[in-house]
């Protein structure tokens, strides 16, 4: 993240999951297409805020899904709200 002021940054995040074993079944009729591996990428804006003595901080971010296989894809949102305790 890049600070463009005082406890304000802005940058981007992203994710990926990629399962690298095959799906098992022991259920009767249930079919894996080729062991059903998914894998998903995400990618987009993140901005953070913190108070001057770090106490407090809020993070929210938006991140698009793509390259979906064999699992849903869509936008996932993200608003985290730190607080420190001493």
């Amino acid at each position: 993240m890049y600070q463009i002021r005082d406890g304000l940054r802005i940058g981007a995040a992203g994710y990926m999951i990629v399962q690298t074993t095959k799906d098992k079944s022991d259920i009767a009729g249930a079919v894996a297409d080729n062991g059903n591996k998914a894998r998903v990428f995400a990618l987009g804006p993140q901005v953070g805020w913190q108070t001057e003595d770090s106490s407090l901080g809020l993070e929210f971010k938006v991140l698009q899904e793509f390259g979906a296989r064999n699992r849903p894809e869509g936008t996932i949102g993200w608003l985290r709200l730190i607080y420190r305790v001493n």
